[in-house]
């Protein structure tokens, strides 16, 4: 979507906002926005669910099917789209300009890791009875019964759940700089045939102390290797303490979560948007107005 058009067509949906005074000027009311239950969007006499093809903007979809450019205002009330610029499905090459400019570079949205989540999708693992009954009480959580027709368990599978979590654990390092690191940068230690040993995320650096702690950790972090980040080079003296967020008996069933994969599966959710059938648009331009208008 290019920014003109985008921000022209969305500007027919501000018109149905009402306005409110603020610091002495007549403002939009953007905070006064109502929006459609998933009730009502099941309602497939009055929405129908429509993939976008690729580079399909709003005014497209809307002159298409409204004959109507000015109506692209309804498919982001139908799809509570505020920012018609970035929740509107992007073609591969906007939402990879869009991971540039949010992360830095490509490589470093593939990188940083968001959060932890329970890894049960794409996991077909089964276990027997025998193998459920010898877990400890903590890691059954993690498997639901599988059951036969007369409602007999005849074995485990991966429980569906979708905890999450800020991170792993929090290892701290004591540390000679060569470098001072900073937060939020990755820091990595690599042996002498370039195999990757250990790595893990800057959050917190006590400079007074020589203490840097890490999250997001992958492998362990050893004495005999500088660990080294986009600026950062430092020497690791000795290993601190490690605070576990997830015990470390666990940790196997869970996964990071990286930015440019989190961000691609909600913009590929995006592609599939809510149109309202058109002979419903009085109406809800009527309704509408009278919302706005109390």
């Amino acid at each position: 979507m290019g920014n003109k058009e985008g921000y022209v067509v969305m500007s027919f949906y501000f018109n149905k906002f009402p306005n409110i005074e603020y610091s002495n000027n007549v403002c939009v009311n953007i905070f006064t926005r109502p929006s459609l239950t998933n009730s009502a969007k099941s309602e497939t006499s009055v929405y129908y669910p429509y993939t976008l093809k690729d580079g399909e903007r709003a005014d497209h979809l809307a002159n298409h099917y409204y004959e109507d450019a000015s109506y692209s205002w309804l498919l982001y009330f139908c799809n509570d789209i505020v920012d018609p610029y970035y929740e509107w499905y992007l073609s591969d090459e906007e939402f990879n300009d869009k991971m540039v400019k949010k992360y830095g570079s490509l490589e470093k949205s593939k990188q940083k890791i968001l959060y932890y989540q329970v890894a049960w999708y794409n996991n077909e693992s089964f276990l027997s009875e025998a193998g459920y009954s010898a877990l400890t009480p903590q890691l059954k959580k993690y498997w639901t019964p599988l059951l036969t027709e007369n409602g007999r368990v005849r074995g485990y599978e991966r429980a569906r759940i979708n905890w999450v979590v800020e991170t792993n654990f929090i290892q701290q390092l004591h540390y000679t700089p060569d470098v001072e690191p900073v937060v939020d940068e990755i820091i990595t230690q690599t042996n002498s045939n370039n195999v990757v040993v250990a790595t893990g995320t800057v959050a917190h650096i006590d400079t007074s102390n020589r203490v840097v702690s890490v999250q997001h950790v992958s492998g362990e972090f050893i004495t005999t290797l500088n660990a080294r980040g986009e600026t950062a080079n430092i020497e690791i003296d000795s290993i601190g303490e490690r605070y576990y967020n997830i015990p470390l008996d666990e940790l196997v069933y869970w996964e990071p979560q990286y930015a440019y994969d989190v961000e691609d599966s909600i913009n590929q959710a995006r592609r599939t948007v809510y149109v309202m059938d058109r002979s419903y648009i009085p109406q809800v331009e009527k309704e509408l107005e009278s919302l706005f208008n109390g």
